[in-house]
């Protein structure tokens, strides 16, 4: 059986990884240690440039370091969407106020990927490229491909949630073949050694600080 990985990068990073030690993350290591016994064929892993305001280049740096680092892996591909800052206005809620006040704010938004992952998917599945597809994601917009992928291209989808707390959302309930959780057990055996070494033997070297 085949089995092929799509992996949420910013729903990962948000619900797993964000504020831990585990941010240095293999994910063809990840994925051997949630699936032993699948024949992995290929994994996704989607993600955008981090956008940076206030002159701190800080996250965009890291980020692109640890892109290098897997760009070591031969299974993994990075397929990129994009950011981008839209202006929303809104009542401000805390801290309360004695009356109605309105705010204007900039607030990034990560465009494409869940049409990335959803297109992928039922490709790899309408080629036969997989018998079995594994969804790393908590992102109820996927439920409906899952679901057509798995009823109309009879391929097995199993949703493995990244959310320490929440429960994955009743649609991908319904949806996937399966829903499993990612432990924390699975990030810590699955981290980068502190420098990777690329096949032309350049050192990629995990950033002092996230």
């Amino acid at each position: 059986m085949t089995t092929n990985v799509y992996i949420d990068g910013f729903n990962l990073y948000y619900n797993a990884l964000k504020g831990t030690r585990y941010r240095w993350l293999d994910i063809d290591r990840l994925v051997f240690d949630l699936l032993p016994l699948d024949q992995v064929d290929r994994i996704c892993y989607f993600t955008a440039p981090v956008q940076i305001q206030n002159g701190n280049g800080g996250p965009r740096q890291r980020q692109s370091v640890y892109w290098d680092a897997l760009g070591t892996l031969p299974k993994v591909e990075i397929i990129k969407g994009t950011f981008r800052y839209r202006r929303k206005r809104g009542v401000i809620v805390d801290p309360p106020a004695k009356r109605r006040q309105i705010a204007t704010i900039s607030t990034p938004e990560e465009k494409q990927t869940d049409v990335n992952i959803a297109t992928e998917m039922i490709f790899d599945a309408f080629t036969n490229a997989c018998d079995k597809a594994v969804v790393i994601s908590n992102d109820s917009d996927l439920s409906r491909s899952i679901l057509r992928v798995r009823t109309e291209l009879n391929v097995e989808v199993v949703v493995v949630n990244p959310s320490k707390t929440e429960r994955s959302p009743r649609a991908l309930f319904n949806a996937a073949s399966s829903v499993e959780r990612l432990e924390e057990r699975h990030l810590q055996m699955s981290q980068f050694p502190t420098t990777v070494m690329t096949n032309h033997g350049r050192a990629i070297v995990k950033p002092a600080r996230w």
